[in-house]
């Protein structure tokens, strides 16, 4: 089953918070995803056409990359305590609303302008699922 873009965005930045690593911090996991997303969201803004989004897959699969292994190392810390939820959720709830807003916003634009199955790797290898259309 593929979730609208805009529900896996979601689903994904509220999973990072529901699992928890050895070795290093929730904190600067959550931290490293979040920063992840955002640095995703400005590359996708920088793409106006299908050739730049060609051009563009290989930097964006180095960043889907950095993705998993911050959520390899969420998921190697087991899970939060509720309290400890709460807490990372509140503290990166409004960036993680703002990053996944703007990748659905350019996710979207990116479809309007035939530029976005040349990503389609990198969603995938985020766990996510492009628009279909």
């Amino acid at each position: 089953m593929r979730f609208p873009v805009g529900v896996t965005v979601v689903l994904l930045a509220l999973s990072v918070l529901s699992i928890g690593g050895c070795g290093d911090s929730p904190d600067a996991a959550v931290e490293d995803m979040v920063t992840t997303l955002e640095e995703m969201g400005e590359a996708l803004a920088a793409i106006e056409n299908r050739a730049d989004a060609e051009a563009a897959v290989d930097d964006l699969l180095a960043l889907a990359e950095r993705w998993q292994e911050a959520d390899a190392r969420m998921g190697a810390m087991g899970e939060l305590t509720p309290d400890d939820n709460h807490e990372l959720l509140e503290r990166y709830r409004d960036r993680m609303a703002s990053a996944g807003s703007t990748m659905i916003k350019q996710m979207m634009r990116l479809e309007e302008v035939d530029a976005l199955e040349p990503l389609e790797p990198v969603f995938e290898k985020m766990g996510m699922s492009a628009p279909e259309a």
